[in-house]
């Protein structure tokens, strides 16, 4: 069964089949392995040892509303203060698109981390019109790494996923 992932429902859940490599998307009791998902995401494959700037995460493929920016670590940084940690900063044409922004630290724990599945910091997005997007609108992100104390793994195949609730139909 294949899901459209552009139309939102307040129950939606997203998760990550470790065992098979699947997105899950739980509506409620139910799942649904995800082919596909057409959130703009952008991805900094291997280790993240420095900040990055201006990557481009993609182009708004629908007109809609920001509803999260995730964060998520294929292997999270372990370090010698648990403040040491990625940062996800999402600009939609320049414009910031969160107050608070998503952040997964070396005292959320090793390996597999995601702000969606409650570890780190969640995105608060703005609510000053910031967060309606158009079709066509470009999106970046600056991705912070923070590294005070001794890191013995750095953070590995980081991910932003921009969540945009779909206002008009394609």
């Amino acid at each position: 069964m294949l899901s459209n992932p552009n139309v939102l429902l307040d129950d939606l859940v997203l998760l990550r089949d470790l065992a098979n490599g699947f997105l899950v998307q739980r509506v409620g009791a139910q799942s649904y392995h995800m082919v596909a998902a057409t959130h703009p995401s952008y991805r900094h494959e291997g280790d993240l040892t420095a900040s990055q700037t201006g990557k481009l995460i993609g182009v708004v493929p629908v007109t809609g509303v920001v509803e999260s920016i995730v964060l998520s670590v294929g292997t999270n940084i372990v370090s010698s203060t648990g403040t040491d940690g990625v940062t996800a900063t999402a600009s939609v044409n320049g414009s910031t698109l969160t107050t608070t922004h998503p952040a997964i630290t070396s005292s959320a724990g090793s390996g597999f981390r995601c702000t969606a599945q409650g570890h780190g910091t969640a995105s608060v997005i703005r609510t000053d019109g910031t967060q309606n997007v158009t079709r066509g609108s470009l999106l970046t992100v600056d991705l912070t790494r923070t590294a005070a104390g001794t890191v013995s793994t750095e953070a590995h195949n980081v991910v932003v996923m921009v969540v945009i609730r779909a206002t008009q139909p394609m």
